[in-house]
C-alpha cells in the first residue's frame, strides 16, 4: 500500500496497532482461550438455491452462532472497559460484516429479528424498511389518501387496525356485497360498519373504531405539522410502548424517536 496506488503511504502513522491488553481470564469462556482462537471457515452448499435463499442460509448460520455465544449452558464472556472486568456478552457486542450491504444488510437484519435477536444496519435504505417504520409511512398514506388498498391493508393488519387475517377476508367477502361493486378497503369498511347485519357485530364494531381513529388523524393532519402529527401517532397512541415489548423493540423504538 504506498500513495501512488491508493493515495496514503501505510507507515507507522498509518498502521492499526493493538490498544489493549486484555487481562488473563481462565474461569469464564473468552477470546483468550487456546480454543477460542482459531478462525473457522465454514461451507455452505446453496448450490440449489436462488441468490436471496443463499444470503438466508447464511443469516441462519449466523443466527446459530449468536445462539451459541448467548446460552446459558457455557455463556461467552468479553472485557469491559468501563467495568474493568469480564461480563456475559451482550447482543450490542456482536458485528456482522458482509461483502456489500446491497442486498445482504435488509436480509440479514429480517432473518435475525424473525428469530428474536436484536439487529439493525445503519443504511439509509435499512431504515425505511424496517417493518414498524413501513408501518408508519403506510398509515401516513392512507391518512393522506383513504383509497389507496395496499397501504390501507398494511395498516389494517397492525397495531393500528387491530384485525386479524380471517376478519380482513371477511371484511373483503361482507364489504363487497354490502357495497354491490365498490372493491375498496375503505368504501367496505364503512359499509360493514353500516350494515347492521348481526352476524358482522363485532366485525362492524371494529370498522367504526377504526373509522373514527383515521377521521381524528385525517382531522389532526390538516392543522398540524408532520413533525407533531408524527410525534401524536407513535406516543398518544401507545405505538411507542407496543413497540418496545417486541424482538429489538428498544432500538427500535430509539428509531421511532428519531423518526418523531
Amino acid at each position: 500500500m504506498n500513495r501512488n496506488y491508493c493515495g496514503i503511504e501505510y507507515d507507522s502513522s498509518q498502521q492499526l496497532n493493538c490498544g489493549l491488553d486484555y487481562p488473563e481470564c481462565k474461569d469464564k469462556r473468552n477470546f483468550g482461550w487456546e480454543s477460542e482462537k482459531s478462525t473457522d471457515v465454514v461451507l455452505i452448499d446453496t448450490s440449489e438455491d436462488d441468490e436471496n435463499s443463499s444470503i438466508e442460509a447464511e443469516a441462519l448460520y449466523a443466527v446459530k452462532r449468536i445462539k451459541a455465544l448467548m446460552t446459558d449452558e457455557n455463556p461467552y464472556y468479553v472485557y469491559d472497559t468501563d467495568l474493568s472486568d469480564y461480563r456475559r456478552i451482550q447482543y450490542g457486542d456482536i458485528a456482522i460484516l458482509t461483502r456489500t450491504l446491497t442486498g445482504w444488510a435488509d436480509t440479514f437484519v429480517n432473518v435475525l429479528l424473525d428469530n428474536d435477536i436484536p439487529a439493525m444496519a445503519e443504511t439509509a435504505q435499512q431504515y425505511f424498511k424496517v417493518r414498524e417504520i413501513k408501518v408508519l409511512i403506510s398509515l401516513l398514506t392512507c391518512i393522506d389518501n383513504p383509497m389507496q388498498d395496499i397501504p390501507m391493508a398494511s395498516v389494517l393488519l397492525s397495531y393500528f387496525g387491530g384485525f386479524t387475517e380471517d376478519e380482513l377476508a371477511m371484511l373483503r367477502v361482507y364489504g363487497k356485497n354490502a357495497s354491490k361493486t365498490d372493491k375498496l378497503f375503505i368504501k367496505q369498511i364503512k359499509a360493514v360498519k353500516e350494515s347492521g347485519d348481526a352476524a358482522l357485530k363485532e366485525l362492524s364494531y371494529k370498522c367504526g373504531s377504526f373509522l373514527d381513529k383515521l377521521a381524528a388523524l385525517r382531522k389532526k393532519s390538516r392543522l398540524m405539522t408532520i413533525y407533531d402529527l408524527l410525534w401524536d401517532i407513535v406516543y398518544n397512541t401507545g405505538y411507542y410502548d407496543y413497540v418496545g415489548t417486541m424482538p429489538a423493540g428498544k432500538k427500535e423504538a430509539v428509531k421511532h424517536r428519531c423518526t418523531s
